[in-house]
């Protein structure tokens, strides 16, 4: 079922990738051939998948000592910190 999710979501990214590269070269004169479109979806859905992988992997890890509540919610604080820009750490 997350896997299904997932898929989901990665493919939702896959679409708006699509639309902003249209966007970029019907209006901004960017030139977009096959190969380069290609390679646009094989980069999304392979870091769209290693991404969900990443964060089942934490969820299930953190359901064995708590609630699946809370696992939920310190996996995904876990998972989106190295995905936000860097920002100095509070001592």
């Amino acid at each position: 079922m997350a896997l299904a999710g997932a898929l989901l979501v990665i493919g939702i990214a896959d679409q708006a990738a699509s639309a902003i590269v249209y966007l970029l070269a019907s209006h901004a004169g960017l030139v977009v051939n096959g190969e380069s479109a290609g390679i646009l979806r094989v980069l999304v859905f392979g870091a769209g998948t290693d991404y969900a992988l990443l964060l089942i992997a934490a969820i299930r890890g953190a359901t064995e000592n708590e609630d699946r509540h809370d696992a939920m919610r310190k996996a995904l604080l876990g998972a989106s910190r190295p995905s936000w820009p860097a920002r100095p750490r509070s001592r």
